[in-house]
């Protein structure tokens, strides 16, 4: 008989156990002798936290990863985990008076700030930003940038903000002037053309501002000196989305007034709705994408070659007014990804990472060819055997964010952000095997409970 279970759940039965982990259960799981077992879930941020207690290097389930230099990396965590700043090398959290003050972890975390549930972060080293997109459309700007189209409410919305790492982040009742700075209102169209709202009277950021949402399926990237954000999907109307191309500058709020904004409520942008890369490739600016307008559960891969500005200075950058673009790949073989960070590209090689698959695959693209070769699929979904690099199998247990990391010892390897694992995963981009990693030896304790209650059903 199959056992409910609410938001409060507890199960009392009599099992035996007889199980072996290299990331350790919650206390109480795992023994050999039949047990009295008590699960107790509820719906607090404590259940992020870490099943294996207070240790040094414990993380709460990671959404992304950005690399700073010298070994160091930025990880966005899970709804109210804030950022935390990790010395990859030495597998520890890393401290510097020049970020965030020697703060490193829960960084920006507190709740009353409304900044959680990031999906994507981008560090850029030149003005020392981190900006990060989130996405709202389930919390506090979501619920307050509602749309309705045709009797139905949709919950609004994405927003982009970035934090100044070398301020102060404070603390919760402590929210440092120019600490946090968003994509506010005043930078985008007073029509809330192409999903880009500026309507919202949500939670204001350090600066007093009211954030944009976007409501439709956002993502951004950064390449050189210019932040591109794409919005695609706009509930209702036919609103097919828009995109902002705004050069990064020192001084400001970190979003110059002197942007390029593309023509709003074009076909293509649906081609973006879960991920996007821009690189340089022969001369060329271009934009690669994941999407899914295909099949449910399925992904494709396109590529395009952004507007030089020749014809319109005004424009350079900008998407091509397309309303068809063949893929490149078809159905990617890892399928769906989650966050707005599910792929990367380098010499032509596209990288992503299938959140409900468990792996990453890889593709080629070699010049003046229109479909990508299929190189390689790794990763099987387990939260607990340890990686080694002598193992035949990668284990990954819902991946998110890809990256290539930063300066001369990283350039070369594959950052996955490693959600259920709590652990951010380091390949090698040649055949994808295991490298290294940083993060958690173990699981959170709701991921801990669900595995535990699995483990009880199944030998019941």
């Amino acid at each position: 008989m199959k056992i409910k279970f609410l938001s409060y759940i507890f199960l009392l039965l009599l099992v035996p156990f007889n199980l072996s982990f290299a990331k350790p259960l919650p206390p109480g799981t795992g023994n050999a002798t039949p047990a009295n077992i008590l699960f107790l879930v509820d719906k607090s941020q404590s259940m992020h936290n870490s099943a294996s207690g207070n240790i040094p290097n414990a993380m709460r389930p990671p959404t992304d990863v950005s690399g700073r230099w010298g070994g160091n990396y930025f990880v966005s965590g899970v709804d109210e985990s804030g950022i935390s700043y990790w010395d990859a090398d030495q597998n520890q959290l890393a401290s510097s008076n020049q970020v965030f003050k020697s703060q490193n972890m829960r960084i920006h975390g507190h709740k009353n700030r409304e900044l959680g549930s990031p999906v994507q972060i981008e560090h850029h080293a030149g003005t020392r930003r981190l900006y990060i997109l989130a996405d709202q459309r389930d919390r506090s700007h979501g619920n307050m940038c509602r749309v309705n189209h045709n009797g139905v409410n949709y919950n609004g919305g994405f927003i982009l903000y970035q934090m100044e790492t070398k301020k102060n982040p404070g603390n919760k009742n402590s929210y440092p002037l120019g600490s946090v700075r968003s994509f506010h209102k005043n930078l985008v169209s007073s029509q809330n053309k192409g999903g880009f709202r500026a309507n919202c009277s949500t939670i204001k950021d350090s600066q007093g501002n009211y954030p944009v949402s976007m409501s439709g399926n956002t993502a951004m990237a950064i390449h050189e000196n210019k932040l591109y954000v794409v919005s695609s999907e706009t509930p209702g109307e036919d609103k097919l989305g828009g995109m902002y191309i705004i050069d990064i500058v020192n001084g400001g709020n970190g979003f110059n007034r002197d942007k390029i904004i593309c023509d709003f409520d074009l076909k293509i942008y649906k081609y973006f709705n879960e991920s996007i890369d821009v690189v340089t490739e022969d001369g060329s600016i271009v934009m690669y994408s994941k999407d899914t307008t295909g099949k449910a559960g399925e992904a494709a891969i396109r590529r395009t070659v952004l507007n030089d500005g020749t014809t319109d200075p005004t424009k350079k950058g900008c998407l091509p007014p397309l309303s068809m673009m063949p893929p490149i790949v078809p159905q990617d073989k890892c399928g769906v990804g989650r966050g707005a960070a599910s792929i990367v590209v380098k010499d032509r090689t596209i990288y992503t990472t299938g959140y409900f698959s468990h792996s990453v695959c890889k593709y080629h693209l070699p010049n003046k060819v229109a479909v990508a070769d299929f190189k390689k699929k790794v990763g099987i979904g387990n939260a607990f055997t340890e990686n080694k690099a002598n193992n035949s199998q990668l284990y990954l247990y819902y991946p998110m964010g890809i990256d290539f990391g930063v300066g001369a010892a990283d350039e070369d390897t594959l950052f996955v952000t490693n959600y259920g694992r709590l652990e951010i995963t380091m390949l090698d981009p040649a055949d994808l095997t295991y490298k290294d990693h940083f993060g958690d030896p173990g699981v959170s304790r709701f991921q801990g409970v669900k595995e535990a209650i699995s483990y009880v059903l199944n030998d019941s």
